[in-house]
């Protein structure tokens, strides 16, 4: 009888403190005894895991790649490691949850066949180490304390920071979306970080939220469009790969970079967009859009941070207005503003006439180069013009202006063979004209010539008319 109770006091004592308890005998049940022990390829113990408990699968838990470990009872441990189980077995479960409040080690192989989510309610601190692991669960940070990522993430589900710090610093995380919602404190240590997010949803509520960024890189690579709600704090560098995206709350970059051609960047209306710095990928023909999500209610704002000024290319700004001017400089050019989308300032672009004659209106003979490549783009009237040594090759070369031409600069000087403008339509200066005496200026009709729109010099160095 003492024998008795003394073997149940055991038991009462084991389950009131946390124990370290390995899996062995290969494939079977989690709340089976048989498959317990206290050491490593040890005999069977007479309890299962319960809450604080740590548990282990080793190179002694006898689970092969045939083998599968099913999870038929609630699990909520405080340390949970595979990582020296040396096979691709599997976790079979059909549990909500799998509760962890300290840490999680994998080995990169094991394969789980289960649809719920991991829970990590740390108090203190915790690590999750992948190993290589492609996680296919979603991960659930609660519980006010610290979650570490002991090396780099990879899931194809979904990271949710719902309270306490997730510190991913210098580690790449490659998930499908990320939120962090609720009021309960949230922070996000993700410096010198690259997080790849391959969803549509990057989702942050403004309350008690903080993360930091410095070095750190958000790709957002789905093909779809992203929203990118951001929760009024700093990031470093916002890339989208792929697809357009649309930007809600008052958030600042260092970087917002633009990889698709002609893409859509949307701002939320009434939203503050702060950056240092915006590069888009754009020509003529596919501009950038820069727009507010709605095109009436509510100005979608721009402000500029650093260096004043700001420069971009191949914009269409819809809705969007720069704050700041004009001690702050937004600068564009090959670009077009509308609907109230007030205080960008138009600059030139410099056009090199190419490939001897032709027509002033086709985009085969304008160039961004002395002799360079074609453009898509054409001349307009804060532009810049230059007709060349290389523009022509062979001597008595015709431009024919057989569209209304408006350009800020126009300049003749330099040429190396005789060249003739031909005016069938009137050419519009806003700037000074210097000719050369290698051109000559013929007209189709006494009603067209040049008409200076602004005070203006005209330098005709000899030039034949």
């Amino acid at each position: 009888m003492r024998l008795f109770f003394l073997i149940l006091s055991l038991i009462c004592l084991s389950s009131s403190f946390a124990t370290k308890l390995y899996w062995i005998g290969g494939t079977g049940n989690w709340n089976a005894t048989s498959h317990w022990s206290l050491t490593s390829g040890g005999p069977a113990n007479v309890v299962t895991p319960s809450v604080g408990d740590s548990v282990y699968f080793d190179g002694a838990s006898g689970l092969t790649v045939s083998d599968t470990v099913h999870i038929n009872t609630s699990v909520n441990v405080s340390l949970f490691d595979f990582s020296l189980a040396p096979a691709a077995f599997k976790f079979e479960s059909t549990q909500p949850f799998i509760g962890i409040s300290k840490s999680l080690f994998a080995n990169g192989l094991a394969v789980f066949v289960w649809a719920g989510y991991w829970d990590f309610n740390v108090t203190t601190t915790g690590i999750i180490s992948s190993n290589g692991q492609v996680w296919s669960n979603d991960i659930k940070k609660a519980g006010a304390g610290s979650l570490t990522a002991g090396n780099n993430i990879s899931s194809t589900s979904d990271l949710y920071l719902n309270a306490g710090a997730l510190v991913i610093s210098s580690r790449t995380v490659t998930i499908q979306n990320f939120y962090s919602l609720g009021a309960s404190p949230r922070s996000l240590a993700a410096n010198a970080s690259v997080l790849n997010i391959s969803g549509t949803t990057w989702n942050v509520s403004t309350t008690n939220f903080s993360i930091l960024h410095t070095g750190g890189v958000i790709n957002l690579n789905a093909f779809a469009a992203t929203n990118f709600i951001g929760g009024d704090v700093n990031y470093n560098i916002l890339n989208v790969v792929n697809g357009s995206v649309t930007i809600t709350n008052n958030n600042h970059f260092a970087l917002l970079k633009s990889f698709p051609l002609g893409n859509s960047i949307q701002i939320a209306n009434g939203a503050v967009l702060s950056l240092d710095s915006l590069k888009v990928n754009g020509n003529c023909s596919n501009q950038t859009l820069l727009q507010a999500v709605s095109p009436v209610g509510l100005i979608a704002e721009i402000v500029k941070t650093g260096h004043p000024i700001l420069h971009a290319e191949n914009l269409s700004i819809n809705h969007v207005m720069a704050v700041g001017a004009p001690a702050i400089t937004y600068q564009v050019a090959l670009s077009d503003t509308t609907n109230l989308a007030t205080n960008w300032v138009f600059i030139g672009k410099k056009y090199h006439w190419i490939g001897n004659g032709g027509n002033y209106s086709s985009n085969l003979h304008w160039s961004f180069s002395s002799g360079g490549a074609p453009t898509t783009c054409f001349p307009n009237k804060a532009d810049s013009i230059f007709f060349d040594v290389l523009s022509f090759s062979l001597p008595n070369q015709m431009v024919t202006v057989d569209t209304a031409a408006h350009f800020g600069y126009m300049n003749w000087a330099g040429l190396n063979t005789p060249a003739v403008l031909k005016l069938q339509e009137d050419m519009y200066s806003y700037g000074n004209v210097v000719l050369d005496n290698q051109v000559s200026i013929t007209t189709d009709s006494v009603s067209v010539g040049f008409l200076f729109r602004k005070n203006a010099t005209l330098l005709s160095n000899s030039a034949i008319f």
